[in-house]
């Protein structure tokens, strides 16, 4: 229904807001935890937008763990994501 679409965008973007705050506060293992939730609950509400922001986060966790190669794949993959989402707005 059209609520419980709207009450999962609501809580989607809870959760990018919680992800955030933790990354800024130097939880990098919360954050990671909170956008790859992020992913997975967006499978569900297909917001491209919100994917694409939680893979851009999941990268700088990435970088500041010296995975250059995941960081790499990540961002390429939000790219992809944020071109879809803007062909599509």
């Amino acid at each position: 229904s059209a609520v419980h679409a709207q009450q999962l965008r609501d809580n989607i973007q809870k959760t990018l807001i919680e992800a955030h705050a933790a990354f800024q506060n130097a939880d990098y293992q919360e954050a990671e935890r909170l956008f790859l939730e992020v992913v997975e609950k967006n499978k569900e509400s297909g917001n491209i937008a919100y994917s694409a922001e939680a893979k851009r986060g999941l990268a700088e966790i990435a970088i500041f763990r010296a995975d250059y190669p995941r960081a790499v794949q990540l961002v390429d993959q939000a790219i992809f994501l944020r071109k879809e989402f803007d062909q599509d707005a």
